[in-house]
């Protein structure tokens, strides 16, 4: 039954428009960024300084646990603490055969194309019209313009994107939900820039509480599943984390920042008092 299914699904044309839609956005996100793909580089201080040096030495101890540990460090913390480019796959595979830069930007193009189609696809199942959805989506996916050279950031967009897919088909698939999104939810502390992790939960938090008072205040049958769901693979997905979070506090007790850095997430330009110039960064 489950086979007939699938085969009826791959012979549906709504297949054929996701791939139609995969592939429009793949040529427009490549033309966008062509003069990076052919080897020009992001003016940005932090690209020149931080990115393009911190990827070089990845390729260059790409089998070594020097990877991780070593001479380039940010604000006091090694770079595999407060950046995620060593716990990036797509990254990783771009790294064994382009030359850092172009590897960076392969990446880059790559997390905005996955962002705009999932995000895409999660408006069109909300009940919008295509053109809508194609439109929501690429804007979508371009919210981060102002960090868009900057992978462990740009890496944020297509996760929110599949998390809010799974969150949308979890009342009908709760037990696929539940593992993708605490999958989600680890990658993200392993892979994301650390405050771009928290701005994750937090963003996707106010979405699963927007829901359930919704369904709570129309009366739907079990309104606190989704956050229940989320609550779970939130934990779940830290659990995992911890393999960058412990030697992330641990580090910071032996640094001279620390004492500063454990109130600016809440009071300061790091966090919550100004998230909205992280969702649009030129506001």
């Amino acid at each position: 039954m489950k086979i007939q299914k699938l085969i009826q699904w791959l012979q549906s044309p709504m297949l054929g428009q996701l791939f139609c839609v995969f592939a429009a956005q793949g040529i427009f996100f490549t033309l966008l960024f062509l003069p990076q793909l052919l080897g020009r580089t992001f003016g940005h201080p932090d690209a020149l300084e931080l990115v393009y040096p911190y990827a070089a030495l990845m390729q260059e101890r790409l089998w070594s646990l020097d990877i991780f540990w070593n001479e380039l460090n940010g604000f006091g913390f090694p770079y595999f603490l407060t950046l995620g480019y060593t716990l990036q796959p797509i990254l990783y595979f771009f790294l064994l055969f382009a030359k850092p830069v172009i590897a960076v930007h392969l990446s880059i193009v790559t997390y905005v194309t996955l962002a705009a189609w999932m995000f895409t696809i999660f408006l069109r199942k909300e009940g919008n019209s295509l053109a809508a959805s194609i439109t929501g989506g690429t804007l979508f996916a371009l919210i981060a313009r102002s960090w868009i050279f900057e992978p462990s950031i740009v890496y944020t967009l297509p996760l929110l994107a599949g998390t809010l897919l799974l969150l949308q088909d979890s009342d009908h698939y709760p037990l696929r939900s539940f593992c993708g999104i605490s999958s989600i939810v680890a990658i993200g502390w392993l892979g994301l820039h650390v405050q771009f992790a928290c701005i994750f939960l937090a963003t996707i938090s106010i979405f699963v509480a927007g829901r359930t008072i919704n369904r709570w205040i129309t009366k739907q049958r079990h309104p606190w599943q989704l956050a229940t769901l989320w609550s779970g693979a939130v934990l779940m997905g830290t659990f995992v984390g911890l393999f960058r979070l412990l030697p992330l506090y641990a580090y910071g007790q032996l640094s001279f920042r620390s004492a500063a850095e454990l109130h600016l997430p809440w009071s300061g330009w790091l966090g919550l008092k100004n998230i909205l110039g992280y969702v649009i960064p030129d506001t």
